[in-house]
Protein backbone atom coordinates (compact mmCIF):
# COMPACT_ATOMS: atom_id res chain seq x y z
CA UNK A 1 0.00 0.00 0.00
CA UNK A 2 1.90 2.70 -1.21
CA UNK A 3 -0.80 5.91 -0.85
CA UNK A 4 -3.97 6.19 0.65
CA UNK A 5 -7.31 6.43 -1.43
CA UNK A 6 -9.34 9.70 -2.17
CA UNK A 7 -12.95 8.70 -1.71
CA UNK A 8 -16.19 10.31 -1.98
CA UNK A 9 -15.96 10.08 2.18
CA UNK A 10 -13.10 11.43 2.79
CA UNK A 11 -14.21 14.45 0.22
CA UNK A 12 -17.11 14.56 2.43
CA UNK A 13 -14.85 14.95 5.30
CA UNK A 14 -12.76 17.19 3.78
CA UNK A 15 -15.94 19.40 3.01
CA UNK A 16 -16.63 19.09 6.88
CA UNK A 17 -13.56 20.14 7.88
CA UNK A 18 -13.47 23.10 5.55
CA UNK A 19 -17.34 24.37 6.74
CA UNK A 20 -17.78 22.98 10.09
CA UNK A 21 -16.75 23.50 13.53
CA UNK A 22 -14.47 20.81 14.49
CA UNK A 23 -13.25 22.35 17.39
CA UNK A 24 -13.85 21.70 21.22
CA UNK A 25 -14.12 25.56 21.21
CA UNK A 26 -12.82 28.81 19.96
CA UNK A 27 -9.48 27.88 21.41
CA UNK A 28 -8.02 25.57 19.13
CA UNK A 29 -7.88 26.41 15.30
CA UNK A 30 -7.90 22.89 13.11
CA UNK A 31 -7.37 22.62 9.69
CA UNK A 32 -8.05 20.26 7.24
CA UNK A 33 -5.99 17.08 7.26
CA UNK A 34 -6.34 17.08 3.50
CA UNK A 35 -5.04 20.28 2.62
CA UNK A 36 -1.40 21.18 1.41
CA UNK A 37 0.60 23.14 3.56
CA UNK A 38 1.00 26.29 2.78
CA UNK A 39 5.04 25.94 2.37
CA UNK A 40 4.90 22.37 0.81
CA UNK A 41 2.10 21.55 -1.30
CA UNK A 42 2.57 17.93 -1.73
CA UNK A 43 2.37 17.60 2.02
CA UNK A 44 -0.60 17.27 4.53
CA UNK A 45 -0.75 16.19 7.84
CA UNK A 46 -3.39 13.25 6.52
CA UNK A 47 -0.03 11.21 4.78
CA UNK A 48 1.83 11.62 8.00
CA UNK A 49 -1.09 9.67 9.37
CA UNK A 50 -0.92 7.33 6.30
CA UNK A 51 2.60 6.65 6.63
CA UNK A 52 2.72 6.04 10.72
CA UNK A 53 0.01 3.76 10.01
CA UNK A 54 1.59 1.80 7.16
CA UNK A 55 4.73 1.27 8.96
CA UNK A 56 3.11 -0.43 12.14
CA UNK A 57 0.48 -2.05 9.60
CA UNK A 58 1.51 -5.46 10.50
CA UNK A 59 0.23 -4.67 14.27
CA UNK A 60 -3.29 -5.13 12.99
CA UNK A 61 -4.74 -8.40 13.49
CA UNK A 62 -8.20 -8.90 12.38
CA UNK A 63 -9.08 -8.69 16.49
CA UNK A 64 -8.19 -5.35 16.79
CA UNK A 65 -9.93 -3.04 19.56
CA UNK A 66 -8.74 0.56 18.77
CA UNK A 67 -9.63 3.68 20.36
CA UNK A 68 -8.61 7.16 18.81
CA UNK A 69 -8.51 9.85 20.44
CA UNK A 70 -10.62 13.20 18.45
CA UNK A 71 -8.75 12.21 15.56
CA UNK A 72 -12.21 12.32 13.14
CA UNK A 73 -9.87 12.05 10.08
CA UNK A 74 -7.51 8.80 11.25
CA UNK A 75 -11.13 7.32 12.15
CA UNK A 76 -12.13 7.75 8.20
CA UNK A 77 -8.38 6.53 7.09
CA UNK A 78 -8.36 2.82 9.54
CA UNK A 79 -11.90 1.62 8.26
CA UNK A 80 -11.37 3.22 4.43
CA UNK A 81 -7.65 2.14 4.14
CA UNK A 82 -6.67 -0.62 5.99
CA UNK A 83 -9.62 -2.55 6.60
CA UNK A 84 -10.75 -1.63 9.96
CA UNK A 85 -14.26 -2.83 10.82
CA UNK A 86 -15.65 0.36 12.11
CA UNK A 87 -17.74 -1.57 14.78
CA UNK A 88 -14.40 -2.42 16.37
CA UNK A 89 -13.69 1.39 16.70
CA UNK A 90 -13.76 3.38 19.35
CA UNK A 91 -13.67 7.33 19.26
CA UNK A 92 -13.23 9.31 21.95
CA UNK A 93 -14.92 12.77 20.96
CA UNK A 94 -14.67 16.52 21.82
CA UNK A 95 -17.05 17.67 19.60
CA UNK A 96 -20.47 16.87 18.39
CA UNK A 97 -19.82 17.10 14.84
CA UNK A 98 -17.12 14.28 15.11
CA UNK A 99 -19.38 12.32 17.21
CA UNK A 100 -22.39 12.78 14.46
CA UNK A 101 -19.92 11.34 11.65
CA UNK A 102 -18.50 8.85 13.65
CA UNK A 103 -21.81 7.11 14.94
CA UNK A 104 -23.16 7.21 11.32
CA UNK A 105 -19.82 5.27 9.88
CA UNK A 106 -20.75 2.55 13.22
CA UNK A 107 -18.07 3.65 15.20
CA UNK A 108 -18.54 3.52 18.97
CA UNK A 109 -18.32 6.83 20.40
CA UNK A 110 -17.10 8.17 24.02
CA UNK A 111 -17.23 11.62 25.07
CA UNK A 112 -15.48 10.87 28.84
CA UNK A 113 -12.57 9.92 29.46
CA UNK A 114 -13.49 7.98 32.68
CA UNK A 115 -14.74 5.79 30.55
CA UNK A 116 -11.84 4.16 29.20
CA UNK A 117 -10.91 2.32 32.17
CA UNK A 118 -13.56 -0.22 32.02
CA UNK A 119 -12.60 -0.98 28.10
CA UNK A 120 -9.68 -2.40 26.69
CA UNK A 121 -7.98 -1.57 23.12
CA UNK A 122 -5.20 -3.42 21.66
CA UNK A 123 -4.27 0.16 19.89
CA UNK A 124 -4.74 3.74 21.13
CA UNK A 125 -4.21 6.15 18.27
CA UNK A 126 -3.91 10.18 19.15
CA UNK A 127 -2.64 13.52 17.87
CA UNK A 128 -3.66 15.30 21.14
CA UNK A 129 -3.80 18.81 21.97
CA UNK A 130 -0.41 20.05 22.61
CA UNK A 131 -1.06 23.53 24.17
CA UNK A 132 0.40 23.21 28.27
CA UNK A 133 1.78 19.63 27.72
CA UNK A 134 -1.63 17.55 28.37
CA UNK A 135 -0.79 15.10 26.24
CA UNK A 136 1.24 13.49 29.15
CA UNK A 137 -1.69 13.35 31.21
CA UNK A 138 -3.15 10.45 28.43
CA UNK A 139 0.03 8.13 28.91
CA UNK A 140 -1.12 6.85 32.52
CA UNK A 141 -4.62 6.16 31.13
CA UNK A 142 -2.91 4.56 27.88
CA UNK A 143 -1.48 1.97 30.11
CA UNK A 144 -4.48 1.07 32.05
CA UNK A 145 -6.89 0.75 28.48
CA UNK A 146 -4.27 -1.40 26.66
CA UNK A 147 -4.23 -5.16 26.56
CA UNK A 148 -0.74 -6.21 27.35
CA UNK A 149 1.49 -5.78 24.31
CA UNK A 150 -0.95 -3.33 23.07
CA UNK A 151 0.06 -0.40 20.84
CA UNK A 152 -0.05 3.69 21.08
CA UNK A 153 0.89 5.91 18.38
CA UNK A 154 1.83 9.63 19.47
CA UNK A 155 1.74 12.49 17.30
CA UNK A 156 3.31 15.25 19.81
CA UNK A 157 5.42 18.29 19.50
CA UNK A 158 9.32 17.69 19.94
CA UNK A 159 9.67 20.05 22.77
CA UNK A 160 8.13 17.11 25.43
CA UNK A 161 11.20 15.56 24.89
CA UNK A 162 13.57 18.01 26.27
CA UNK A 163 11.05 20.18 28.05
CA UNK A 164 12.66 20.20 32.11
CA UNK A 165 10.89 20.51 35.21
CA UNK A 166 9.47 17.70 37.71
CA UNK A 167 6.33 17.24 35.72
CA UNK A 168 7.80 16.64 32.19
CA UNK A 169 10.63 14.49 33.81
CA UNK A 170 8.37 12.26 35.68
CA UNK A 171 6.11 11.62 32.38
CA UNK A 172 9.50 10.71 30.35
CA UNK A 173 9.77 8.61 33.59
CA UNK A 174 6.59 7.11 33.24
CA UNK A 175 6.84 6.46 29.68
CA UNK A 176 9.75 4.45 29.38
CA UNK A 177 8.86 2.46 32.37
CA UNK A 178 6.07 1.53 31.14
CA UNK A 179 6.23 1.04 27.43
CA UNK A 180 8.59 -0.31 24.65
CA UNK A 181 9.93 2.60 22.22
CA UNK A 182 9.30 0.92 18.65
CA UNK A 183 10.33 3.84 17.14
CA UNK A 184 10.75 7.91 17.20
CA UNK A 185 10.63 9.90 14.20
CA UNK A 186 11.42 13.84 13.88
CA UNK A 187 9.95 15.74 11.12
CA UNK A 188 11.14 19.09 9.66
CA UNK A 189 7.90 21.27 10.76
CA UNK A 190 10.20 24.75 10.35
CA UNK A 191 8.64 25.97 7.39
CA UNK A 192 5.23 24.21 8.54
CA UNK A 193 5.64 21.35 6.52
CA UNK A 194 3.92 18.74 8.63
CA UNK A 195 1.54 21.03 10.11
CA UNK A 196 -0.02 25.17 9.33
CA UNK A 197 -0.07 25.62 12.72
CA UNK A 198 2.98 26.37 14.55
CA UNK A 199 3.74 23.60 17.06
CA UNK A 200 5.34 23.98 20.24
CA UNK A 201 9.86 23.44 19.69
CA UNK A 202 9.09 24.07 15.97
CA UNK A 203 9.01 20.29 14.88
CA UNK A 204 6.63 16.88 15.27
CA UNK A 205 7.52 14.23 16.79
CA UNK A 206 5.80 10.80 16.01
CA UNK A 207 6.40 8.01 18.52
CA UNK A 208 5.16 4.47 18.38
CA UNK A 209 5.27 2.45 21.62
CA UNK A 210 4.10 -0.86 22.85
CA UNK A 211 2.73 -1.19 26.56
CA UNK A 212 4.91 -4.36 27.99
CA UNK A 213 6.21 -4.63 31.89
CA UNK A 214 9.89 -4.59 31.04
CA UNK A 215 10.34 -2.59 28.46
CA UNK A 216 14.29 -2.39 27.54
CA UNK A 217 14.49 1.21 25.36
CA UNK A 218 18.27 1.13 25.68
CA UNK A 219 17.93 0.61 21.54
CA UNK A 220 15.37 2.96 20.02
CA UNK A 221 15.06 3.61 16.31
CA UNK A 222 15.58 7.09 15.63
CA UNK A 223 14.82 9.03 13.05
CA UNK A 224 15.73 12.70 12.58
CA UNK A 225 14.29 14.17 9.40
CA UNK A 226 15.36 12.78 6.25
CA UNK A 227 18.36 11.17 7.44
CA UNK A 228 19.28 7.45 7.86
CA UNK A 229 17.51 5.68 10.90
CA UNK A 230 20.25 4.34 13.97
CA UNK A 231 19.51 3.83 17.60
CA UNK A 232 19.56 5.19 20.71
CA UNK A 233 19.68 5.00 24.37
CA UNK A 234 16.52 6.51 25.96
CA UNK A 235 17.41 5.74 29.14
CA UNK A 236 20.50 7.55 29.66
CA UNK A 237 19.29 11.02 30.82
CA UNK A 238 16.16 12.17 31.97
CA UNK A 239 15.16 13.97 29.07
CA UNK A 240 15.26 12.90 25.40
CA UNK A 241 17.88 14.52 23.05
CA UNK A 242 16.53 16.56 19.52
CA UNK A 243 19.81 13.80 18.40
CA UNK A 244 20.55 14.02 14.58
CA UNK A 245 22.26 11.29 13.87
CA UNK A 246 24.52 8.77 15.04
CA UNK A 247 27.34 10.92 15.18
CA UNK A 248 25.42 13.52 17.26
CA UNK A 249 24.76 10.77 19.77
CA UNK A 250 28.48 11.01 20.53
CA UNK A 251 29.40 14.26 20.66
CA UNK A 252 27.01 14.88 23.17
CA UNK A 253 27.93 11.90 25.12
CA UNK A 254 31.75 12.80 25.19
CA UNK A 255 30.84 16.51 26.16
CA UNK A 256 28.20 15.29 29.33
CA UNK A 257 30.44 12.30 30.13
CA UNK A 258 33.52 15.30 30.50
CA UNK A 259 31.31 17.59 32.71
CA UNK A 260 32.86 18.42 36.58
CA UNK A 261 29.97 20.22 37.60
CA UNK A 262 26.88 21.74 37.12
CA UNK A 263 26.36 25.49 35.90
CA UNK A 264 24.35 27.97 38.42
CA UNK A 265 21.65 29.79 35.68
CA UNK A 266 19.57 33.03 37.57
CA UNK A 267 16.71 34.33 35.55
CA UNK A 268 16.30 37.40 37.78
CA UNK A 269 16.08 40.65 35.70
CA UNK A 270 19.99 41.84 34.18
CA UNK A 271 19.59 44.94 36.99
CA UNK A 272 18.99 42.46 40.04
CA UNK A 273 21.69 39.87 38.56
CA UNK A 274 24.31 42.56 38.32
CA UNK A 275 23.75 43.26 41.73
CA UNK A 276 23.67 40.19 43.42
CA UNK A 277 26.62 37.88 41.48
CA UNK A 278 27.03 34.73 43.00
CA UNK A 279 31.21 35.01 41.49
CA UNK A 280 32.40 38.41 39.88
CA UNK A 281 33.00 35.86 37.27
CA UNK A 282 30.51 35.07 34.73
CA UNK A 283 28.96 34.50 31.32
CA UNK A 284 26.09 35.80 30.03
CA UNK A 285 23.45 35.31 26.52
CA UNK A 286 20.41 35.41 25.77
CA UNK A 287 17.60 32.83 24.78
CA UNK A 288 17.65 33.01 21.24
CA UNK A 289 21.53 31.73 20.89
CA UNK A 290 22.14 29.35 18.92
CA UNK A 291 18.58 28.44 18.39
CA UNK A 292 17.97 27.34 14.66
CA UNK A 293 16.42 30.81 14.01
CA UNK A 294 19.78 32.66 15.22
CA UNK A 295 23.13 30.76 14.95
CA UNK A 296 24.56 34.02 16.30
CA UNK A 297 27.56 33.31 18.35
CA UNK A 298 27.77 37.16 19.27
CA UNK A 299 25.40 37.11 21.32
CA UNK A 300 27.82 36.03 24.12
CA UNK A 301 29.44 38.34 26.85
CA UNK A 302 32.08 37.35 29.39
CA UNK A 303 31.91 39.40 33.12
CA UNK A 304 29.82 42.36 31.44
CA UNK A 305 26.47 44.08 32.63
CA UNK A 306 23.74 43.96 30.31
CA UNK A 307 20.46 45.38 30.25
CA UNK A 308 19.09 42.87 28.73
CA UNK A 309 15.77 41.64 30.52
CA UNK A 310 16.13 37.98 28.36
CA UNK A 311 19.68 37.51 29.57
CA UNK A 312 20.68 34.42 31.84
CA UNK A 313 24.22 34.07 33.49
CA UNK A 314 26.21 31.17 34.13
CA UNK A 315 28.72 31.57 36.97
CA UNK A 316 32.10 30.48 37.81
CA UNK A 317 34.96 30.72 40.39
CA UNK A 318 37.73 32.30 38.24
CA UNK A 319 38.21 34.74 35.61
CA UNK A 320 40.32 32.07 33.94
CA UNK A 321 37.19 29.36 33.75
CA UNK A 322 34.86 32.10 33.00
CA UNK A 323 36.92 32.96 29.82
CA UNK A 324 37.47 29.48 28.58
CA UNK A 325 33.80 28.61 29.33
CA UNK A 326 32.88 31.95 26.95
CA UNK A 327 35.11 30.73 24.22
CA UNK A 328 33.46 27.57 24.18
CA UNK A 329 29.99 28.60 24.06
CA UNK A 330 30.98 30.47 20.70
CA UNK A 331 32.13 27.80 18.80
CA UNK A 332 30.38 25.87 16.59
CA UNK A 333 30.60 22.48 18.33
CA UNK A 334 28.46 23.95 21.00
CA UNK A 335 25.90 25.41 19.14
CA UNK A 336 25.22 22.11 17.75
CA UNK A 337 24.96 20.64 20.89
CA UNK A 338 22.64 23.14 21.76
CA UNK A 339 20.97 22.26 19.05
CA UNK A 340 20.44 18.68 20.06
CA UNK A 341 19.70 19.66 23.81
CA UNK A 342 16.78 22.63 22.36
CA UNK A 343 13.42 22.66 23.88
CA UNK A 344 12.15 26.09 23.40
CA UNK A 345 13.76 29.17 23.56
CA UNK A 346 12.24 30.14 26.75
CA UNK A 347 13.35 27.05 28.70
CA UNK A 348 17.12 27.00 26.48
CA UNK A 349 18.99 28.28 29.56
CA UNK A 350 17.62 25.08 31.70
CA UNK A 351 19.31 22.90 28.69
CA UNK A 352 22.62 24.91 28.79
CA UNK A 353 23.10 24.26 32.05
CA UNK A 354 23.06 20.62 31.76
CA UNK A 355 26.18 20.31 29.69
CA UNK A 356 28.46 21.48 33.64
CA UNK A 357 31.26 23.31 34.06
CA UNK A 358 34.36 21.69 32.26
CA UNK A 359 37.89 21.56 33.36
CA UNK A 360 39.38 23.33 30.12
CA UNK A 361 43.31 23.84 30.40
CA UNK A 362 43.15 25.84 27.06
CA UNK A 363 40.71 26.46 24.45
CA UNK A 364 41.29 23.61 22.31
CA UNK A 365 38.41 21.60 22.64
CA UNK A 366 38.74 19.51 19.88
CA UNK A 367 40.97 17.87 21.62
CA UNK A 368 39.59 17.88 25.62
CA UNK A 369 36.75 16.13 24.38
CA UNK A 370 38.33 14.05 21.80
CA UNK A 371 36.51 15.05 19.11
CA UNK A 372 37.20 13.05 15.69
CA UNK A 373 37.28 14.64 12.19
CA UNK A 374 33.86 13.27 11.49
CA UNK A 375 32.45 15.01 14.70
CA UNK A 376 33.47 18.33 12.88
CA UNK A 377 32.17 17.46 9.38
CA UNK A 378 28.96 16.41 11.42
CA UNK A 379 28.90 20.04 12.80
CA UNK A 380 29.88 21.97 9.67
CA UNK A 381 27.75 19.95 7.74
CA UNK A 382 24.46 20.72 10.31
CA UNK A 383 25.67 24.26 10.17
CA UNK A 384 25.31 24.54 6.11
CA UNK A 385 21.74 23.12 6.54
CA UNK A 386 20.85 25.49 8.84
Amino acid sequence: MSSWTYTDQKKDLEFCFENVDFAPSNKYKLQSPFNATKSYPSKSTWDLWFVTLSNYSFTFTGQDVILVKYNIEAVLMLIEDFGIAPASITLLSDNDNKTALAQAWGVTVITDCKEIPEMKFTHIIKNPPWDKGIYAEFWPLAVEALVDNGYQIDILPTNWMTLPGPRMTSARKHLLENFQILSVKIYDNSKRQVFDANTGGGDVVVMVSRKCKNPDNTMVEYTYFNNPTFTVDLTKYDFIPLYKSGLSVSILNKVLSAKTGDLECDYQSADKVVSTHLTPFYVSGNNLAHSRENLNTNSWTVSQPTTNTDAWFLYYDSPTSAQLHYEWYKTDLFAYIISVLKSQAKTQVKQLAITGKHNFANNDFVSHFGFTKQHLDEVAQWKLNS
